[in-house]
């Protein structure tokens, strides 16, 4: 009890006047009386009292005669009294939040009591949560392998149900909310955790320490059925073929061996044969030995230039394919090295998606970032040698370094890309098809490769941002011949994003229907994979699939999706591409492929550009509509009178074709419709050359030029051969 006394002076003979008897005391005459308490004032605290708050009252009370006195204290919780007579009322046994909380006081001394004061009630507010207890979980993460798990608890007086919150930073830096994330970098993450009850909320926090994923400790996966020793062989030496598979308890188990589209190799005596039906170009047979219970093995000669060694097992009966597995030497890491391109979910403004084979099957690891420091990482979710790995939320217009890594120890060279800038309207991008590379003497795709990297140098945007190819990227389709298309082009595919569709060289052999199962594996794209569409800034590139051209008939599937694409709005300039060309001079096929007309109704007005191969012959067309009509305003565009632009690439690879049609097989009309290269009357050959295209934008402006470096048997240097400009 706190009591503010009020001293006052009071003469010995104050009760001269009336008796001072005091009440009930009947031993002589009430003459005079005291004076009565006074209770000047009453306080309840603290302000703002809580639930689980301690009040108390704060009295001021007097008695002019001085005698002690006594005060009375009765509490009520919303006008119910609470019981308690003390000066203190605990929360934690009489109120909670909303409540009104009052209280009267009266004092009394041995005679009299004072008149009761109330104090001014006080309402019970919120408590806010408290005590918030924060965990990370797991306690030791790898960047991209683990996903941070933050759980939190706290306490509400009130008993309020919390609402929570989750922030996570790195190194202090906000990088991501919700109660998982997942790291893609190193460093130290924390979670703040939020508890909200409605009124009022408390934070906690935890941090970890995430650290690189242990790619060099990862155990391999290996295949207990098939090994080979040493399983990265030298060219030259021999390698030992183990088998323990499904076959081995049989009586007899032999190897079938062969090199999976190479030619012959040198130093190879056995005699090869040609195997169309199942993609292998050569393969032998030879008998195995059983060294244990359930286990074969035999000794094999690693002939020079070998790179991939595709094995499988027969009992007489049964084959053992081993699910298609391969092994390579001879070759740098990674086998087939990075390449790049973009999918459905990652796009030209949020990521890159990287690709590459191995060797040994494996989980697939990319570490990446804004400096050769790199720092983060992005890890592939299957166990295979060919990996598809997507990199997610890349800052836009920034040069992004990486490199590969397989699970047992092995990393790539460091490579970089670009991504896209908002509102980028200035820039180059490239066009090449019909590398076909067997390795014949004819083949020059390593070439011309390289002259595009030496021209990339030259450009006027800076490195080009993207790469069409209208099919025909291998000679056949079978591991070799797809092994020189992506390593005559390593250095220029790894920081050149890849847009293919199909040719007629990169399905398989059987037609009828259209095998698209390599291309599908090679390649992680968007829609459909073998058609659809990317917009890069101010381009839209629309990828068609000519290999199935019935359905570019009126009604047929790619019809009916490419008139959807066409019907919408598009960032700026608008360019198809695909493999076979609706129209053209060369004998192959003459005057176009007559599936693919129709579609060209869809393209007059809402397309600039259709850009083929197949005809290993540079063809650019004046400007013209459905049907080979020329267009009447003579000019490439998308008005009433103008024209779409047809432009054939010349070959990138394989040997150039020179043959066209004589004037009375032109039943279109098209030799004289040629705008490059020039034909005379009377002509039946053109110069058949190597090239690409090189398309440049600038804004409303788009700059079309054809380099071409000869052939085989007189090389150039590059060199532009035709260009033309559009204009808005």
């Amino acid at each position: 009890m706190r009591i503010t006394p009020l001293v006052l002076f009071v003469p010995p003979l104050a009760c001269f006047l009336v008796s001072c008897q005091r009440p009930g005391d009947d031993s002589q005459p009430a003459t005079a009386s005291g004076s009565a308490p006074v209770v000047a004032s009453v306080v309840i605290g603290p302000v703002d009292p809580m639930t689980g708050s301690i009040l108390s009252a704060e009295v001021a009370a007097t008695d002019a005669d001085g005698d002690a006195l006594v005060i009375h204290y009765a509490w009520t919780v919303d006008g119910v009294a609470a019981g308690e007579d003390s000066e203190d009322l605990n929360g934690a046994t009489w109120f909670t939040r909303g409540q009104s909380v009052g209280l009267s006081v009266w004092a009394s001394d041995a005679q009299r009591d004072s008149a009761t004061v109330e104090a001014d009630p006080v309402v019970i507010v919120n408590s806010p949560p408290s005590g918030v207890g924060v965990i990370i979980d797991p306690a030791l993460p790898a960047a991209s392998v683990d996903t941070l798990t933050c759980s939190a608890t706290a306490t509400d007086a009130d008993d309020d149900e919390l609402e929570w919150a989750f922030v996570w930073t790195l190194d202090g830096v906000d990088v991501g909310e919700g109660p998982t994330f997942a790291p893609v970098s190193t460093g130290t993450y924390t979670c703040l955790a939020t508890a909200d009850d409605g009124e009022a909320t408390a934070t906690g926090a935890q941090s970890v320490s995430v650290a690189a994923p242990g790619i060099d400790v990862l155990d391999p996966w290996t295949d207990p059925g098939t090994w080979v020793d040493p399983p990265v062989f030298i060219a030259g030496g021999s390698v030992v073929v183990h088998y323990a598979g499904a076959l081995a308890g049989g009586a007899e188990v032999t190897l079938r061996y062969g090199f999976d589209g190479w030619w012959a190799a040198d130093g190879v005596e056995q005699e090869m044969e040609e195997d169309s039906e199942n993609q292998k170009t050569y393969y032998t047979d030879v008998a195995m030995s059983l060294v244990s219970a359930g286990r074969w093995e035999v000794t094999v000669d690693v002939p020079d230039g070998l790179r991939a060694l595709h094995v499988e097992f027969t009992d007489g009966v049964t084959l053992d394919d081993n699910s298609g597995r391969e092994w390579h030497g001879g070759t740098e890491f990674p086998y087939i090295a990075p390449y790049l391109s973009w999918n459905d979910e990652v796009t030209p403004r949020d990521g890159m998606v990287v690709s590459w084979e191995n060797s040994t099957p494996s989980i697939g690891v990319v570490e990446y970032g804004l400096t050769e420091e790199l720092g983060s990482f992005a890890v592939g979710d299957v166990v295979d040698t060919r990996h598809h790995v997507a990199l997610i939320d890349l800052p836009q217009g920034a040069r992004i370094y990486y490199r590969v890594y397989d699970n047992a120890g092995h990393a790539s060279d460091i490579y970089s890309f670009l991504t896209l800038s908002d509102g980028e309207d200035s820039f180059t991008f490239l066009v090449a098809a019909d590398m076909q590379d067997n390795g014949s003497d004819s083949d020059r795709w390593p070439a011309v490769a390289e002259a595009m990297l030496v021209q990339e140098a030259n450009l006027m945007y800076g490195p080009s941002r993207f790469l069409l190819v209208p099919g025909d990227l291998a000679s056949t389709d079978r591991p070799g011949h797809w092994w020189r298309y992506f390593e005559g082009g390593r250095d220029l595919f790894t920081g050149l994003p890849m847009l293919p569709v199909p040719g007629n060289h990169d399905t398989k052999i059987e037609r009828d229907p259209v095998d698209y199962t390599s291309f599908a594996a090679w390649f992680d794209l968007p829609g459909e994979e073998r058609y659809y569409t990317i917009d890069y800034g101010t381009v839209r590139a629309i990828g068609l699939d000519t290999e199935t051209s019935d359905e570019q008939l009126y009604g047929g599937n790619q019809y009916l999706w490419a008139q959807g694409v066409l019907g919408t709005a598009d960032p700026g300039w608008v360019i198809a591409y695909q493999h076979y060309s609706p129209y053209t001079v060369s004998v192959i096929p003459p005057n176009g492929d007559l599936d693919l007309q129709s579609i060209t109704e869809l393209y007059d007005g809402h397309l600039d550009w259709v850009i083929t191969g197949h005809n290993h012959l540079n063809e650019r067309y004046l400007p013209m509509r459905s049907g080979a009509e020329l267009a009447p305003s003579g000019e490439y565009g998308r008005g009433v009178e103008d024209g779409v632009g047809y432009l054939v690439v010349p070959s990138a690879g394989d040997h150039p074709w020179e043959g066209i049609l004589g004037a009375a097989d032109d039943t279109l009309g098209l030799r004289r419709k040629v705008a490059y290269p020039e034909i005379p009357s009377g002509v039946g050959l053109l110069d058949g050359q190597h090239g690409w295209l090189q398309v440049d934008v600038a804004g409303s402006e788009l700059h079309l030029q054809t380099w071409q470096v000869g052939d085989a048997e007189a090389p150039q240097e590059r060199y532009l051969a035709d260009e033309v400009v559009e204009r808005r």
